[in-house]
């Protein structure tokens, strides 16, 4: 049965068992209440009748008339009182019956003619004083009956009614008795044993069962906080799993970490020393082909003079790709402190300084932002694009537009132009390493431009792409450049 079905049970019986009790208990005082009242004015009608008495010998010695009133008031109190205490038992028909005879008697003798002194010797008088006498006995000894049972009576109630008050104490302590056993073996031994199991699980004891074979409330939290202990043992188990796997998994990043920092660097040590320790003997070659332009350059041949200026323009090529390649190398390892940027001041340095030809148009934007963020990669960023759009225009004039607007994180940077432009397919080749969409022998470039860019911008945690389209002339490089998180400052318009 459940604990609640238990007590509810339990609390049904105690209370109609309380009510009985009560209500016996009650009965009985009312009865007892009721007898000690009956044997109070049954002693009251006894004294009343020997006062009676006493006044009917009196009246009997002297039968004056003040004698005679006297009785007369005291029988009618007492007809009254007999009238007022009546329960219809046969005992007050006595009473009444015996009270009349007197009256009647009383009378008779008064009736009787007057002699001083009185005397008994008169037959007549006689026979109504020894009547009398007998009334007034027979009254007297039916109150003594009754009062006989009426103290009977009302030390059976006295008797009665210490074990009704005795009985329902009795009860209620059996009942209190009772639901504590309940409430003990249902609840406090049942919550013990769980306090004890709880700490053993707040210990660290996850194996050890909890049960409980009790079938109430208390039973299905037993057997949910054991449910609860399992999943909790097999999450615990799982992490752990988790963990030593992240621990082994950890290890093995911290040793490919450890072989990428060698293996950058190598790397950085070898473009070093292949964009200086090259560039010695290189230089060399473009001093001595220059010297032998100087020496026999009018006396060599026209195809040996045009191979000569074929090594100096191949060894210079070669000279401004190391050099781009040790920029490359060492792109994003220098640290900055953030600064605050004019960008449209610095757009116009940089303009001034790739001393574009008269024809061609260099439109700055007028509201390009203040920002900070580091600025010598976003000027190396810049001026490479700029760079880039006046080396591979096509014409003897164009435009170039610098703009810029804010979006979350950043801003939007754009180069336009409007020279040959890049077809769509050719993207994502232009940002390789060393890549250019015309044959190197027609340019001066290395196609390391775009590639330096596109490390510098996505090393700053930004992206870089192109706009251009195969039907129109033209091509526009947008990066954006964050200024928030990985420049460590507040942007400002």
């Amino acid at each position: 049965m459940r604990l609640r079905a238990k007590l509810t049970l339990a609390a049904s019986l105690l209370t109609v068992v309380l009510a009985a009790c009560v209500a016996v208990s009650l009965w009985t005082y009312g009865e007892r209440e009721s007898a000690t009242s009956a044997r109070a004015q049954a002693g009251l009608l006894q004294r009343a009748v020997i006062e009676l008495n006493v006044l009917s010998i009196g009246f009997l010695l002297h039968s004056d008339d003040q004698v005679r009133d006297q009785w007369a008031r005291r029988h009618a109190s007492l007809l009254n009182e007999i009238q007022s205490a009546e329960d219809g038992s046969p005992v007050w028909h006595d009473l009444r019956t015996g009270m009349a005879s007197m009256a009647a008697t009383v009378t008779q003798l008064a009736s009787l003619p007057k002699r001083r002194p009185e005397t008994l010797d008169l037959p007549a008088r006689r026979v109504l004083a020894n009547r009398l006498l007998a009334e007034s006995q027979h009254v007297a000894a039916v109150l003594d009956r009754y009062l006989s049972a009426v103290e009977g009576r009302a030390a059976a109630r006295e008797q009665a009614f210490v074990p009704s008050l005795v009985v329902p104490v009795a009860v209620l302590l059996g009942a209190i008795v009772g639901i504590g056993a309940i409430v003990g073996r249902d609840v406090v031994v049942p919550v013990l044993s769980l306090h004890r199991s709880a700490r053993r699980m707040a210990a660290g004891d996850l194996d050890t069962p909890i049960e409980s074979k009790l079938r109430n409330e208390i039973g299905d939290i037993v057997r949910e906080i054991d449910r609860t202990r399992v999943r909790l043992r097999d999450v615990l188990a799982s992490d752990r799993r988790m963990s030593e796997r992240l621990a082994r998994q950890e290890g093995a990043l911290r040793r490919q970490a450890d072989d990428l920092r060698r293996s950058n660097e190598d790397l950085r040590q070898f473009a070093y020393v292949a964009s200086h320790d090259l560039r010695a003997p290189l230089r060399g070659l473009i001093q001595l082909a220059a010297w032998i332009d100087e020496d026999a350059g009018a006396s060599l041949p026209a195809d040996a003079r045009d191979s000569l200026a074929m090594l100096r323009d191949r060894a210079d090529r070669m000279d401004r790709l190391l050099t781009d390649l040790l920029a490359y190398s060492r792109a994003g390892h220098a640290v900055h402190e953030p600064e605050t940027v004019d960008t449209r001041a610095l757009v116009e340095d940089l303009v001034g300084l790739a001393a574009a030809p008269d024809s061609f148009t260099i439109d700055v934007a007028p509201c390009l932002p203040e920002i900070e963020t580091v600025r010598a990669p976003l000027e190396q960023v810049l001026r490479n694009l700029v760079f880039n759009a006046l080396q591979h225009h096509d014409r003897e004039a164009g435009r170039i537009s610098i703009s810029a607007r804010s979006e979350a994180g950043g801003y939007r940077f754009s180069i336009a132009d409007d020279g040959p432009g890049i077809p769509p397919d050719q993207h994502a080749r232009v940002f390789e390493m060393c890549q250019t969409l015309k044959p190197k022998d027609q340019m001066e470039g290395t196609g390391m431009g775009l590639t330096l860019v596109r490390r510098i911008v996505e090393g700053r945690g930004g992206r870089v792409w192109i706009d251009s389209a195969a039907e129109r002339r033209g091509a526009t490089v947008l990066f954006f450049w964050p200024v928030d998180a990985l420049a460590g400052g507040q942007e400002r318009q």
